[in-house]
């Protein structure tokens, strides 16, 4: 990737990010195109978190000419996979009464910490889904993909997923590459996507 693309690049993700950081401040940047956003505590002033998405989508196409995909859920890992699913350009939102539903139908390699070696070793055993993880047992996960790795899957598996929104973490130039691709900078090309999750209430 050229100097004068990835700063394009660079400009279209900041000015994406602006208009997240317009309604909240909670906002955990993990790359260039890729950003958390806790909206709990602002639904008294902009409506719902499905509303804040909508808002928000509609921003970034009028003001940017953007495409982008928001994944709304209670907690990171869920947003995070929901705005995977929402790709390239739609607002998906989990109802928490159906996240273990939703989660277990889907592919093993939507998860954090699921690479092409993790996935290749799953699937040497049947395991494809989310929901074929959950029934393996701790010990033989653990034997597969080593205890560290195994307890995480495991709790994300069952959705449980503590971790909060770090505002002062910003994302790497290398993680930029791996998110955007080599491709010239068109804006059909540039596809940011923010997973908005929310603490308290709403989704």
């Amino acid at each position: 990737m050229s100097a004068g693309i990835f700063q394009d690049y660079q400009r279209l993700g900041d000015a994406a990010i602006d208009v997240l950081n317009d309604f909240t401040p909670l906002v955990e940047r993990i790359s260039i195109d890729e950003a958390f956003a806790d909206v709990a505590g602002c639904t008294h002033l902009f409506g719902s978190p499905s509303e804040i998405a909508r808002e928000v989508r509609r921003r970034v196409r009028a003001e940017l000419g953007l495409p982008i995909s928001i994944g709304v859920a209670r907690i990171k890992h869920l947003a995070k996979i929901a705005s995977q699913v929402a790709k390239p350009d739609r607002l998906l939102v989990v109802d928490p009464k159906t996240e273990l539903d939703f989660l277990h139908d889907l592919p093993v390699e939507l998860m954090w910490g699921v690479g092409p070696v993790t996935r290749a070793r799953l699937a040497k055993v049947g395991v494809h889904t989310i929901g074929e993880l959950v029934k393996i047992p701790g010990w033989s996960l653990e034997r597969i993909v080593g205890r560290a790795a195994g307890e995480k899957l495991t709790a994300l598996a069952w959705n449980r997923d503590r971790r909060e929104i770090k505002t002062h973490h910003r994302g790497q130039s290398a993680g930029a590459q791996s998110a955007l691709g080599k491709k010239p900078a068109e804006e059909q090309v540039f596809q940011p996507t923010f997973a908005s999750s929310c603490r308290q209430g709403g989704y």
